[in-house]
């Protein structure tokens, strides 16, 4: 019965998608309820349809990267890390969020977007202190990379002129 139940469930959420097809929140429930089923590529739709009548909902933008790692989709997954470290005000979602897009991050370039996202962000007046927190392992993993084209001195420079602000700020 309880399996007739779970299905039953199914059924009125994609009916309520239907009926609705312009309800965020319909679209939303009916992607967790294929993304307990494992049924990922259905459940990337309904989140996608979700994120596409309310682009700043940081539960479907987290579902999303999820469901992108476990289908394999690096950039997709990295793509969906930093929208959530632009969008989110939350100390928690911003940390998680900009430690995922580092993990994602293997080039050069990425770190680099990374890091310039990261200050754009956290420039100005109320500005986050979590998102600069986040500098410091983008400037170990850019001094790490090996046999890549890192400008060294210019890395050094702004690496040093964030730890010299970090030591006044706090």
């Amino acid at each position: 019965t309880a399996l007739y139940l779970d299905e039953e469930a199914l059924h009125y959420a994609e009916m309520a998608t239907r009926r609705n097809p312009r309800d965020a929140a319909a679209h939303k429930r009916l992607g967790a309820f294929y993304l307990e089923r494992s049924r990922l590529h259905d459940a990337a739709g309904a989140y996608k349809k979700a994120l596409a009548l309310d682009e700043f909902d940081l539960e479907t933008l987290e579902a999303l990267g999820r469901i992108a790692l476990r289908m394999n989709s690096r950039d997709e997954a990295r793509d969906y890390a930093l929208r959530m470290l632009r969008l989110s005000g939350d100390d928690d979602r911003i940390r998680a969020a900009g430690l995922m897009a580092l993990r994602l991050s293997s080039r050069v370039d990425e770190l680099e977007e990374l890091e310039r996202m990261l200050v754009s962000v956290s420039s100005g007046v109320g500005a986050n202190r979590v998102h600069r927190s986040l500098l410091l392992p983008i400037y170990e993993a850019l001094a790490r990379m090996e046999g890549a084209e890192v400008d060294r001195q210019s890395l050094g420079r702004r690496a040093l002129g964030f730890l010299i602000e970090q030591l006044f700020d706090g």
